[in-house]
């Protein structure tokens, strides 16, 4: 997620590792919507942190990071603590804006800067940046990332329609910055979206040797092939329009779609080649969800709420029973 004039944006080792040969679609299966709840407060943000629009976990120590639009700023979360502390402030290495965060398993924290093109990955215990990286664009718009099998970072742009890679061995020569490699165009592919300076791709997982992504203007969400690059579009029964966050666990994935106030459940199939939507849960407590994880066994959310002129404060994090 990020802010646009009108209304704010949504939004690990070696290459050796084998990854899935064939990403053949398969038919479209349709799932059933049931009904989920309540919203409960799980911790809340320091006053800085205006607009929070991404949150990750970190396997190792279960502490929660969550980044803010406004400002740039990361905050952590010790496990079990009801409030957050500013970790990295905003303005930080030149940040202004922070969307996508996501802790790798070699204890990185890695942070998007949106319309600034730059990529900063921290050591997430002490907050020492070990890395940056600059996509050399500003009409661009980095908004999420997701781990492959093999460390590296996919990234997505919802402005410019490429996806972008940092393998773990492009970190060695990062410590004072380097160009984000560009790994894939979508020009000419299903998900090819121009120049249009709508919200397109956004959240971002892996599955079984694929990239599944969701488009949050049109609601598509996109399976790219790890091994062969190749882009199509996952089949379901509905549409995730205003999809920001996307996280997957097993095999279900979660999105959170910010302006519908709604956080869905799908089922993927065994190639991502089909989402079949499993819960629906709409309701105002959700606050423009911008972001959406697993973890401790439920699914939390960070409440954005974007474009309120009297936001609820302080900003916060809540879990979602029944999703």
């Amino acid at each position: 997620m990020f802010f646009t004039e009108s209304r704010p944006p949504g939004r690990t080792g070696r290459r050796g590792i084998a990854l899935l040969a064939a990403c053949a679609a398969l038919a479209l299966t349709a799932g059933t919507a049931d009904a989920a709840g309540p919203v409960t407060p799980l911790f809340t943000l320091p006053a800085g942190n205006v607009a929070p629009e991404s949150l990750t976990a970190d396997p190792a120590t279960g502490d929660i990071y969550v980044s803010s639009y406004t400002n740039g700023e990361v905050d952590r979360r010790a496990v079990g603590s009801g409030q957050a502390q500013v970790f990295i402030p905003g303005g930080a290495d030149g940040r202004a804006n922070a969307t996508g965060v996501k802790v790798d398993g070699a204890g990185r924290l890695w942070v998007l800067g949106g319309p600034t093109g730059i990529v900063d990955v921290y050591d997430a215990k002490t907050g020492a940046r070990i890395a940056a990286f600059t996509s050399g664009h500003t009409d661009g718009l980095l908004n999420d990332l997701a781990f492959g099998p093999d460390g590296s970072a996919y990234i997505t742009d919802s402005y410019l329609p490429v996806v972008y890679r940092v393998a773990p061995d492009d970190l060695a020569g990062a410590a004072n910055g380097a160009p984000l490699p560009q790994w894939l165009s979508l020009r000419g592919t299903p998900a090819d979206y121009g120049t249009t300076k709508q919200l397109n791709l956004n959240g971002i997982g892996v599955y079984r040797g694929n990239l599944v992504t969701v488009n949050s203007t049109t609601g598509q969400l996109f399976r790219i092939c790890l091994a062969t690059r190749s882009v199509s579009v996952v089949q379901s029964s509905a549409k995730f329009v205003d999809g920001d966050g996307l996280t997957i666990a097993g095999d279900k994935m979660w999105i959170a779609q910010n302006y519908r106030n709604t956080v869905v459940r799908a089922g993927l199939s065994g190639d991502a080649g089909v989402a079949s939507p499993e819960v629906s849960f709409t309701s105002d407590d959700l606050r423009i969800p911008s972001s959406v994880i697993r973890y401790g066994g439920q699914t939390v959310v960070t409440r954005g709420q974007f474009g309120n002129p009297t936001p609820v404060t302080p900003f916060d994090a809540a879990a979602v029973d029944g999703v």
